[in-house]
């Protein structure tokens, strides 16, 4: 039995005796085939993972010396379960164990691991010792932590929540374990705060909660949730308890001296009597802890400061709504902000009260400056409110947000989710103190806006939930968006610590966290930076996307997320996850047989049969390809992605090149920003050779898409058309960067060979070559002049004389 300890150091025994293995890149593919959900993967797929910058030939040789280090070390030591042939190496899954799938497996039957009680935030020690041997298996390893993170979340989330059959002992140590995993996991530490309290320990609970509130106020400059400072109010209560982690609430008797910025509310009261103000005090200490009482001689009045504004807003809004259970004995509330003369709080505040119809929350002017119309409140301008014939204060009345759920047909049917790009700020920012939160936001959701395959809230809307107590289910519904990107920014010197979550805004699910460093608050450090984090969490979605596929019928997903799926699966490369695709996509059609998105992708589908070589009849295949533009062209004339793929189909069904060039041309005349239409236009220029127009096109198109989850496919068609061009180094880069993402792209193979023979690279060339019939042994130059749309073309000939004279037969 071979034994992987992957938490931490990472260490290899075969039936019990350490086996030690000296490379590190040896012990990191012995490590990822462990972590690999089959026990196996292909050659090519590991040279990538492992040797991204190296030369092929170098790379090939790398990965034959690690197989022999690692089979010849664990059969010395009894073990003969690691395999490899000329395609793929694995692991026998009946002879292998890992720490990492002892918690899995515990967590499945219903145990909680004791490693996840003893240690904090274990999956962030996944392979630490080792995730530096190659940019590339960095990157795959990040995203690895986080999707076992979230396995191990759920799975802990599930004790939490279950019966009480299945053991209150089991929920605590889940509870305590997901707070070890996730301190700021509040659904974890309320649980365990109300097991404490059943046991007769108040004192652990309040301390569970002070842990919690520390560790989100230095970690993100926030307050636990509303339920959770309701239930540690109530548990105080009960024990007798009067204080809080913050400033307690002020005596009954305190005097109380207004400053400048303070929200001030005077609560109207049905009649003057002790106990009524005494009940009404009570619910706003229960609902709105940090409140202090201000001392006033109005007797139907009770007088209180909030924390701030929008705090404000949101107190004199409970005390007036239904389930307030107050007995209709609040009449009327106003709010106010203390200006420059302190003296004029609760007098301002009193006079609104005073001036409100029954069941009003009315706001002065200072007040409404802080809150955010469909946001803290719905807002309506009352204008200047008189009283006996006097010029009264200018009045605003706020009501409850009523937030309008979307149509579930509608949400069914969208093509594209909706992102938006929220600052995590300090509740009452100050915009002028706050610039770089702000900036960093805006960097990155202009970022995401650059891609075609999703709808980003503009920076001004989302960040007027800044500073807000809301959930990302919350910020959904109010910006209507899918998913919701949280950006918290702390200044360190010169720079700063960046730390971005991407948040299922239906579930309020994390999928995904990353931490930057940007080393200077430059304009250019802070852009390059979110170009970074915004291309790496479009990956995540997408990936997330088919995951979600994967594991729920067709029938119930939301389109975007079929689209998003289809449109990765196409790019994996196999025939499997190809035929895959197609099924989402008719799934997708099914539902709106003539929308034009369906429609356009499923005739991409139908020519990429076609130009892979998959096609068992090319003929029925292009037909279809243009069958389904046309009918996508008949929703919408408009639509430049049916124009591009109707000019595709007649590259590849019929070959009118000079048509496909019109249809291609017009497509980015109707839009000018279609990367996609715009790499065709380039790759067909090419083909009637018009190597410079081509090369102009495809360069747009890779500045049109920085951050597209199929950049490499883009990297593999530019570097094609720029081998008709004297751009030979930016072909070879091109291609070189297409194959660290996809090594099974057989045009970035050709492309890389052609620019490196005409680069005078021959040796290199031949090299390439090698790799290219590895890939598709049966592949010759007579085969691709005669299966190649431009194979008898001017480009055609250029590239089939580089790859004869690279060795290709």
């Amino acid at each position: 039995m071979l034994t992987a300890r992957l938490l931490g150091e990472t260490v290899f025994l075969v039936d019990q005796q350490h086996v030690h293995i000296p490379n590190r890149k040896s012990r990191a593919l012995l490590a990822y085939l462990f972590l690999s959900d089959s026990g196996a993967d292909t050659r090519e797929q590991i040279l990538g993972l492992f040797w991204s910058e190296a030369e092929p030939e170098r790379a090939r040789a790398s990965l034959r010396q690690a197989i022999y280090e690692v089979k010849t070390t664990l059969e010395d030591a009894g073990f003969a379960g690691f395999e490899s042939d000329n395609l793929t190496i694995r692991l026998r899954a009946t002879e292998r164990r890992s720490d990492l799938g002892d918690v899995l497996d515990g967590l499945h039957s219903g145990a909680v691991h004791p490693g996840l009680l003893q240690r904090e935030r274990i999956t962030d020690d996944l392979l630490r010792d080792i995730d530096g041997v190659d940019p590339v298996f960095g990157s795959w390893t990040a995203a690895r932590r986080e999707t076992i993170r979230q396995r191990i979340v759920l799975g802990l989330e599930k004790l939490v929540t279950a019966e009480p059959a299945s053991g209150t002992s089991q929920a605590k140590e889940a509870a305590t374990a997901l707070l070890a995993l996730d301190p700021s996991h509040e659904l974890a530490a309320r649980a365990l705060m109300r097991m404490l309290v059943e046991e007769g320990n108040v004192g652990g609970a309040l301390d569970v909660y002070k842990r919690l509130w520390n560790h989100l106020d230095a970690e993100f400059d926030i307050e636990p949730s509303e339920e959770t400072r309701a239930l540690a109010a109530e548990i105080k209560l009960a024990d007798g308890a009067a204080s809080s982690p913050r400033q307690p609430a002020m005596p009954h008797d305190a005097v109380r001296v207004t400053r400048i910025g303070q929200p001030v509310l005077a609560i109207r009261l049905r009649n003057a009597r002790e106990e009524t103000k005494a009940r009404v005090w009570r619910f706003v200490t229960e609902s709105t802890p940090q409140c202090a009482r201000v001392p006033t001689s109005e007797k139907d009045m009770l007088v209180v400061e909030a924390q701030t504004p929008v705090d404000g807003g949101r107190l004199g809004l409970s005390l007036l709504a239904p389930d307030a259970n107050l007995g209709g004995i609040v009449d009327a509330v106003g709010l106010h902000v203390v200006g420059s003369d302190q003296s004029d709080g609760p007098d301002t505040a009193v006079a609104l009260a005073r001036l409100a119809r029954r069941g009003q929350v009315v706001a002065s002017e200072a007040a409404r400056e802080w809150l955010v119309e469909g946001i803290d409140a719905a807002i309506q301008d009352l204008g200047y409110l008189a009283a006996s014939g006097t010029h009264g204060p200018r009045a605003f009345e706020l009501k409850p947000v009523a937030v309008r759920a979307l149509d579930a047909g509608h949400a069914l049917m969208k093509m594209h989710p909706t992102l938006a790009v929220v600052p995590i700020l300090p509740e009452g920012f100050d915009t002028s103190r706050h610039v770089v939160p702000l900036l960093v936001a805006e960097e990155i959701a202009a970022e995401l806006s650059r891609s075609q395959v999703i709808d980003v809230i503009s920076a001004l809307s989302s960040r007027r939930l800044a500073g807000r107590d809301l959930l990302p289910d919350d910020m959904g519904q109010r910006l209507g968006a899918d998913y919701i990107v949280l950006a918290d920014i702390r200044t360190e010197g010169a720079g700063g610590r960046l730390r971005v979550e991407l948040v299922d805004a239906q579930t309020n699910v994390m999928k995904w966290q990353q931490h930057a460093d940007i080393p200077a608050l430059t304009t250019e450090d802070i852009k390059a930076t979110a170009e970074r984090i915004a291309h790496e969490c479009l990956a995540v979605l997408v990936n997330a996307q088919i995951a979600h596929a994967a594991a729920v019928p067709l029938a119930t997903l939301d389109s975007y997320r079929l689209l998003f799926s289809a449109m990765a699966l196409m790019d994996r490369w196999t025939r499997a996850s190809f035929h895959r695709a197609h099924e989402h996509l008719f799934t997708l059609r099914q539902r709106a047989p003539l929308h034009h998105w369906p429609n356009a992708w499923l005739s991409f589908w139908h020519i990429r049969s076609i130009s892979q070589g998959w096609s068992a009849d090319p003929k029925a295949d292009g037909s279809a390809a243009l069958d389904y533009a046309s009918i996508a062209l008949d929703s919408n004339a408009r639509c430049s992605l049916a124009i591009a793929m109707e000019g595709w189909a007649n590259v590849y069904a019929s070959r009118r090149l000079d048509v496909a060039n019109d249809r291609l041309s017009l497509a980015v005349e109707v839009n000018n920003n279609d990367s996609l239409a715009w790499l065709y236009k380039g790759v067909t220029s090419a083909f009637i050779y018009k190597p410079d127009e081509g090369a102009e096109a495809v360069e747009r198109a890779l500045k049109l898409s920085p951050i597209d989850p199929r950049r490499s496919y883009y990297e593999a068609l530019a570097a094609g058309v720029l081998c008709s061009t004297d751009k030979l180094e930016r072909a070879i880069e091109l291609a070189t960067n297409s194959l660290k993402s996809n090594r099974l792209h057989a045009s970035a193979w050709r492309a890389l060979v052609t620019a490196q023979w005409y680069a005078g690279k021959e040796q290199e060339a031949r090299e390439s070559g090698r790799s290219l019939l590895a890939l598709e042994p049966g592949f010759t130059v007579e085969r691709y002049r005669r299966q190649h749309p431009a194979g008898d073309s001017k480009y055609g000939q250029r590239i089939a004389r580089a790859l004869q004279a690279a060795g290709v037969p």
